[in-house]
């Protein structure tokens, strides 16, 4: 999965499932961490660089910019996601501009 971007998406309660899609991406980049997540009552999203192999937060969804993965966790403990993410132009997007090297 190396240079494969990845979008991910949970429930701050039902997050850990998510780690599995996520830290195949990242140990190829010789970093085998999940973001520091930090619950709270709005949505984030985490952006992982390939290039500096670090995870930044950014309140809200967000679709643009070059990261490899973007783990965006919505506040609640249900398990969920899936339709909030479909949901946004954004993703859609974000979906149809990737593209084979």
């Amino acid at each position: 999965m190396k240079d494969v971007p990845v979008w991910a998406a949970s429930s701050h309660g039902d997050r850990w499932g998510e780690q599995s899609w996520v830290l195949p991406v990242t140990k190829n980049y010789n970093y085998w961490a999940f973001p520091p997540l930090v619950q709270s009552t709005q949505t984030t999203t985490y952006l992982f660089s390939k290039t500096t192999q670090t995870w930044t937060s950014q309140p809200g969804v967000i679709s643009t910019g070059s990261s490899i993965v973007r783990y965006v966790l919505y506040p609640g403990t249900a398990h969920m996601g899936w339709s909030e993410t479909y949901g946004l132009q954004g993703f859609w997007d974000w979906m149809f501009a990737q593209q084979r090297p």
